[in-house]
């Protein structure tokens, strides 16, 4: 999920998705929302699966991550995942790049895919094998996007590496000083690193008022409505509750072989 602007709570129409259900806004509710908006309850418990296995290769490998985008403001706002969220975002320092070929073996194991996605060679895209096919056949929903950053001298920002990530979120930049050092936070269940200033990176990305409004777009995989939903999160506070899992998350990676990581 990345940069959405925030108002009051009000319904405009995005117009972009014609076959899906609009919303009338003399009978919005806070309900009626959610049933068109919030993830189901077992892509949930994939994404924080997902979520947990990635974070768990990629420090058992030494592959340095921060979560990123939606993700951070999930972690801040929500203290886990965005409901209507239906993705996760990571970024990884671009030194450790390479080390991707290491643990594509540890995600084969485990039953992903790592992909760099076929339609939009952006971002790394993480996926479960099995699950219903989101675009590419081994990219499934939901899944995790993984992009890559560095310290650009020149700039004295960490931004993004690809050059069309740096042409769709010309704004997304961190300061050297939040961004590192990378420390761990609660999301939901789990911990994840995140930069180290993530009220800066949010105001800054964001805008000022990321805590008290927010923004409901059409999702990636089949969505249910053509609208965006803004919200006002001190008139409806419940938005506020995260989407979390509904059974205890497995602890697999540490039950690989070493021989997975090489």
């Amino acid at each position: 999920m990345m940069k959405y602007y925030f108002i009051c709570i009000c319904v405009c129409v995005a117009g972009m998705i014609s076959s899906c259900e609009r919303a009338d806004p003399s009978v919005v509710t806070v309900e009626s929302v959610k049933a068109l908006t919030y993830m189901e309850a077992d892509a949930v418990q994939d994404l924080y699966q997902m979520l947990k296995d990635t974070s768990e290769i990629f420090e058992r490998a030494g592959i340095r991550y921060s979560a990123s985008s939606g993700t951070v403001l999930g972690m801040m706002r929500q203290g886990g995942l965005i409901p209507w969220d239906d993705d996760a975002d990571l970024v990884i320092l671009h030194e450790d790049e390479l080390k991707l070929n290491d643990v594509r073996k540890a995600f084969d194991a485990l039953g992903y895919h790592i992909v760099c996605d076929p339609w939009d060679s952006s971002v790394y895209r993480i996926s479960k094998i099995g699950n219903p096919i989101a675009r590419d056949k081994k990219i499934t929903f939901p899944f995790i996007d993984v992009a890559t950053v560095a310290l650009n001298p020149k700039e004295k920002k960490v931004m993004y590496v690809n050059w069309k990530m740096l042409q769709y979120f010309p704004t997304e930049w961190f300061k050297p000083e939040a961004f590192f050092p990378l420390s761990k936070r609660a999301f939901g269940p789990i911990q994840l690193y995140c930069v180290h200033d993530p009220e800066w990176y949010l105001t800054h990305y964001y805008g000022a008022d990321w805590k008290k409004a927010g923004c409901i777009v059409p999702r990636h995989y089949k969505p249910k409505h053509a609208d965006i939903f803004e919200v006002s999160f001190e008139t409806h506070p419940e938005y506020l509750t995260p989407a979390l899992p509904a059974t205890p998350l497995l602890d697999r990676v540490t039950h690989l072989p070493e021989c997975v990581f090489k």
